[in-house]
């Protein structure tokens, strides 16, 4: 039994336009949530169209913190949202996901918790995460 899929209405070239729009109001929240002992801070590839992604970092040391002290911060999180197909073709999308990609085991011991965030589109998906930010916070 095939089980049938509605895919979004958003084309690539919109959900590519929206996706700034999500990077942005990320990056404008994170400036409101975390003072200057933190890190955060949303991203996309510049490589080009195979890895099209949107990356977003959480780590617990200052914004002039080399890598290397992101890498040992006590506190650190990395986030992802595809935005391309296994392949890394774009294709209209049912739903943008954010996953999970590290954690340190501080911040899970801290008490944190997630759960995949999706939404209907990028920047919908990015107000959740937000929301998630605020209340675990």
């Amino acid at each position: 039994m095939k089980i049938q899929i509605s895919l979004s209405t958003m084309e690539p070239d919109d959900y590519n336009a929206d996706v700034a729009n999500a990077e942005a109001v990320l990056n404008k929240a994170f400036v409101k949530l975390f003072d200057d002992g933190y890190t955060a801070r949303a991203a996309r590839p510049k490589s080009g169209i195979l890895s099209n992604s949107l990356w977003i970092s959480i780590y617990n040391v200052p914004t002039t913190a080399t890598d290397l002290e992101r890498l040992n911060a006590k506190i650190g999180m990395r986030f992802v949202m595809h935005l391309t197909n296994g392949s890394g073709k774009q294709v209209p999308m049912h739903k943008f996901d954010l996953e999970l990609l590290t954690m340190t085991r501080e911040a899970k011991d801290a008490g944190y918790k997630y759960r995949k965030i999706s939404g209907n589109t990028p920047t919908e998906a990015a107000t959740k995460f937000i929301a998630w930010l605020n209340k675990v916070k």
